[in-house]
């Protein structure tokens, strides 16, 4: 019930929101709306905080200069915990 509300919502609620309420009200010039176009058309998302896969979020944030060995011997972890996150996304159920 909560998937099929947040899908309406994604559908039909948001757009709606955006393009009342942002675009036209909020707004005080016509560059305002054509930089939240580009912002909404471009926008992705990491996922790679949220997971850490092989603790490559962590080797970011170290600060030395042995970088390229430090990222080298992530590869086959990272490569790993990514495929089996995949598999874990794929093999899951939604309609249970």
């Amino acid at each position: 019930m909560l998937e099929a509300l947040s899908m309406w919502s994604q559908e039909f609620v948001t757009p709606a929101f955006y393009d009342k309420q942002l675009k036209y009200r909020d707004v005080r010039d016509n560059e305002s709306g054509e930089m939240l176009d580009l912002i909404f058309a471009t926008r992705s998302f990491d996922v790679c905080p949220a997971y850490d896969w092989g603790g490559i979020t962590t080797a970011f944030t170290t600060l030395d200069s042995n970088y390229a060995s430090r990222f080298e011997g992530l590869i086959d972890k990272t490569n790993e915990e990514i495929q089996d996150t995949i598999d874990a996304v794929q093999g899951y159920d939604y309609g249970a």
